[in-house]
């Protein structure tokens, strides 16, 4: 609902797009730390905007929590993924076998796992979107 976010598959950089509220329009890379808590405040009543957002931050800013002191709840979804988001997450055609899952799968796990400067929600997605596309090809 918040935010439009924007996983570069090559490099495995994000960015999101503001598309409500105080800061509508903006690029998350334009904002200051202060002003990405400031809009996580504003958005708690969208999980999956407040998750992505929670991803951007662990990504661009990894002490963002020790810096702030907020607490944040577990990663969950309210929305249901559909198979062309899915196909959207691991920057695949509507053509690709399982072959092309699980490589698309892997390549983006060594770029967004939580040990590599990841998060466990994207991953969380990353993990849905392979389940997904491998349970709908042959």
């Amino acid at each position: 609902r918040y935010i439009h976010m924007v996983l570069f598959h090559e490099t495995g950089l994000i960015d999101g797009k503001v598309l409500e509220g105080q800061f509508q329009d903006a690029k998350l890379s334009q904002l200051e730390i202060a002003q990405l808590i400031e809009l996580l405040r504003e958005i708690q009543d969208d999980q999956d905007s407040m998750n992505l957002l929670i991803a951007y931050l662990e990504r661009q800013h990894p002490s963002w929590q020790q810096d702030t002191g907020i607490q944040t709840p577990s990663p969950s979804s309210d929305t249901e993924m559909n198979e062309a988001q899915a196909l959207d997450i691991l920057g695949l055609e509507n053509s690709a076998t399982k072959e092309d899952v699980v490589l698309a799968h892997r390549r983006m796990m060594q770029k967004m796992h939580p040990d590599r400067g990841g998060s466990t929600y994207l991953a969380t997605k990353i993990n849905a979107a392979k389940e997904l596309l491998l349970r709908t090809r042959q």
